[in-house]
C-alpha cells in the first residue's frame, strides 16, 4: 500500500497544522508527498525535508483554488503507483458566523478542524484506512461534511463539455465532501488523468463565486459514484436524521448572523435587529 498526499499551501501560516496530519499518515503508511505553493516558501521547503516521507515542492499559479493544483499533481504523479490519495489544503477561517452545513455551525476554524479529523490522530487515521479498505468505499471524510448534490444541480448545465469525460449526470446518489479534504482510493481519479490541466481553471478570485474549481468540489465526489463506490464517514458516525430538521426549527425561532460589517437578528423569521459595525 502506497499513499499519495497532496497538500496545497496557500496560507503558509497554516502549514504547521497540515504538517502534523502528514506526520500521522506517514508514520504508519508508505507515502509520497506533493506540496504545491503559489509562491516560494523556504521554511516549508526546509521543513518538508524532515518529514518521514519523500516530498516534492511544486510552484503553481494561483488558479482553481486548491482543486487546480490537485489536478496538476494528479497529472504529475504516476497515479497508478498509489493505492490511496489524501487531499489536504490550508482552508481559511470562516469570518461570517454562524456558517452552517448539515445543520452544524462551521464558523471560525471549525470547518477546517472537521475536514482534517480523518487524519488528525493515529487512531482516526487507522479508522480511515479500515473504512476505506471496504470493497464498497471510495472516499472517507467527516460525516458532518458529506453533502448531497441536490442543493446544487445547476452546475451540470454549465460544464456540459465535461460530461463525456465524467459521465456523472446519470448518477442517482450524487455526494461530495464540502471543503475537499479527504482520503480516497486512487482509482476514483483515473478518469481525470490527462483530461484537464491548471490552465483550464481561472485565476483564483474571491469575487468569483461560481467557477470550475467550485464545480469540481462536487465532481471529485461524483467520481466516487461513477466508480460504483460510496463516500463514507471515516469513523462510522452519521449525522442523526433529526439533526437538520431540529436545526431548521431552532434557526426559524431565533437567528443571529454576524459578518465583518454587520449584525442581524431574527425572531420567528422577522428581523428585529440590525446594526452595522463601525
Amino acid at each position: 500500500m502506497k499513499i499519495l498526499i497532496h497538500a496545497h499551501i496557500y496560507y503558509p501560516e497554516m502549514w504547521e497544522e497540515l504538517r502534523r496530519n502528514i506526520i500521522v499518515i506517514a508514520q504508519t503508511t508508505e507515502c509520497e508527498l506533493y506540496i504545491t505553493l503559489v509562491k516560494a516558501c523556504p521554511e516549508i521547503a526546509e521543513a518538508a525535508k524532515k518529514l518521514p516521507c519523500p516530498a516534492h515542492i511544486i510552484l503553481v499559479e494561483n488558479r482553481g483554488y486548491d482543486v487546480g493544483p490537485f489536478i496538476h499533481v494528479l497529472n504529475q504523479a504516476d497515479l497508478k503507483q498509489f493505492t490511496y490519495v489524501v487531499k489536504l489544503h490550508t482552508k481559511r477561517d470562516i469570518t461570517t458566523s454562524p456558517w452552517y452545513i448539515n445543520g452544524y455551525d462551521l464558523g471560525g476554524s471549525k470547518w477546517r478542524t472537521y475536514l482534517l479529523r480523518f487524519s488528525t490522530t493515529p487512531e482516526n487515521w487507522q479508522k480511515s484506512l479500515q473504512t476505506l479498505a471496504a470493497a464498497d468505499c471510495g472516499m472517507v471524510a467527516d460525516a458532518r461534511l458529506i453533502m448531497s448534490n441536490e442543493t446544487r444541480q445547476k452546475y451540470y448545465a454549465r460544464i456540459s463539455e465535461w460530461e463525456n469525460i465524467l459521465q456523472t449526470a446519470h448518477l442517482k446518489d450524487k455526494k461530495y465532501v464540502a471543503g475537499t479534504m479527504f482520503a480516497a482510493k486512487a482509482e476514483v481519479f483515473y478518469p481525470l488523468i490527462g483530461k484537464l490541466k491548471m490552465e483550464d481553471f481561472s485565476p483564483t478570485s474571491r469575487a468569483e463565486l461560481v467557477c470550475l474549481a467550485h464545480d469540481f468540489e462536487h465532481i471529485l465526489g461524483n467520481l466516487v459514484g461513477l466508480a460504483g463506490l460510496k463516500i463514507k464517514s471515516f469513523d462510522g458516525q452519521r449525522v442523526p436524521f433529526w439533526h437538520k430538521p431540529l436545526f431548521m426549527l431552532r434557526r426559524f425561532i431565533w437567528y443571529r448572523k454576524t459578518t465583518p460589517d454587520k449584525v442581524i437578528c431574527k425572531l420567528f423569521g422577522v428581523q428585529i435587529y440590525k446594526r452595522r459595525k463601525v
